[in-house]
């Protein structure tokens, strides 16, 4: 008979971290490191880095296209702060899983 070992079937990891790194480091990615899914939270930290030089180019700099820069870096800032808030509700539900597919279900 096939052992049923429950903790084969649910993540070790703690949803309680994941929302809280999710709440405050979210637009960081900084709980999608926690979870094991490392491309994700490189791509939010790419963005942010990003969005903050555009952002900062646009605001102090005074050139033709500076208002342009300027919105595309912040775009750019709000998009993994979404993405977040997204991925922070499926946290709270219990519905997301770590980089082995293990649902995260324990506090």
């Amino acid at each position: 008979m096939e052992d049923l070992n429950i903790t084969n079937k649910f993540s070790s990891k703690s949803r309680l971290i994941a929302l809280l790194l999710g709440i405050f480091l979210g637009g960081f990615g900084i709980h999608n490191f926690y979870l094991g899914k490392i491309g994700r939270g490189i791509l939010k930290v790419f963005m942010h880095f990003i969005g903050t030089i555009l952002f900062s180019i646009g605001f102090f700099e005074s050139f033709d296209y500076g208002e342009i820069v300027f919105y595309i870096g912040l775009f750019m800032i709000f998009i993994p702060i979404i993405w977040a808030f997204f991925e922070w509700i499926l946290i709270a539900l219990g519905k997301t899983k770590d980089s082995e597919g293990l649902l995260i279900i324990n506090w």
